[in-house]
């Protein structure tokens, strides 16, 4: 019985320690996030590739227009930054963004 309380203690304080070293490395990682790089530089850059409709597509006007786009203006709309739409190849999407 002794054993078994001294072992249950011991991985509760394993615990204890792996749980706080994460909450520190959490704070280090939210200072340098993408969100935190978004803010500062104003803009949330969407990359999309126009023609999968509903989701992404081009208007009359030229406009994008859709499903993603209406969802990531709200977002830009929310976190009070301009949306900055970057239509390019779907091989491409990732490191247009960046």
């Amino acid at each position: 019985m002794k054993k078994a309380l001294f072992k249950g203690l011991v991985a509760l304080a394993v615990t204890f320690v792996w749980f706080s070293t994460l909450y520190g490395a959490d704070i280090d990682l939210a200072k340098k996030s993408t969100l935190e790089e978004i803010l500062k530089k104003g803009e949330l850059r969407v990359g999309f590739e126009a023609g999968y409709m509903p989701f992404e597509m081009t208007d009359k006007r030229g406009r994008f227009v859709g499903f993603d786009i209406d969802v990531a203006k709200q977002m830009a709309k929310a976190m009070g930054v301009k949306f900055v739409p970057v239509n390019t190849a779907w091989d491409g999407i990732i490191p247009s963004v960046s």
